[in-house]
């Protein structure tokens, strides 16, 4: 018999002020349901934005000790790039949702005695069959975080081909930054307006 490895997701929460970039923390457990001496357990976590498909990264999670019956808790930090807050910015500007569903899938293997073995050098190797698990995290807590993070930002979405125009448009004006621009250009129409 093979042991049997148990994984379940709890929830993800926001991580406020911690960390350099916006991260959040899936938090869940994992629990021995054999009669097996599990002295090991090594997993990789792909964390993937599933309505869109992209893998946000990978997470390597490694589990000592797990005894019969015992769940052991684990956390997995993943902290979002610019790349990963576009992609979000994106699926949320076409989709209303109320969530944002995580999608983890957990691949890996794990070190046992099984429970008729007579030695430790009886040790068995197996491999723990991929398990895919979702979980929501609420939109509005996502803009929260940004929030946070970017307290004097406000994020403006535009087509690429109207980014490429206000990039000349800047370089053309010996502007340094698209803020600049857009605070010269508004303040030229308001002295246009006053004459």
């Amino acid at each position: 018999m093979s042991p049997q490895i148990e994984i379940r997701l709890q929830r993800v929460e926001p991580k406020y002020d911690s960390y350099a970039e916006p991260t959040v923390k899936f938090i869940g457990e994992i629990t021995n349901r054999a009669n097996d001496r599990v002295f090991l357990v090594c997993l990789q976590c792909t964390i993937k934005l599933r309505d869109k498909g992209l893998i946000l990264g990978n997470v390597p999670l490694i589990i000592s000790q797990l005894e019969q019956n015992q769940p052991k808790r684990f956390e997995i930090d993943l902290s979002f790039s610019i790349d990963s807050n576009n992609a979000v910015h994106e699926l949320l500007k076409h989709q209303e949702l109320e969530d944002i569903i995580f999608e983890l899938m957990f691949t890996g293997f794990c070190l046992f005695i099984p429970p008729n073995a007579t030695q430790v050098s009886q040790i068995a190797t197996w491999s723990i069959p991929p398990r895919t698990l979702t979980i929501e995290l609420p939109v509005d807590k996502y803009r929260r975080l940004l929030s946070t993070y970017y307290r004097d930002l406000a994020w403006i979405s535009v087509s690429r081909e109207t980014y490429h125009k206000l990039k000349e448009l800047m370089n053309r004006k010996g502007a340094t930054t698209l803020d600049e621009l857009i605070s010269t250009m508004i303040e030229e129409i308001e002295h246009e307006r006053r004459s």
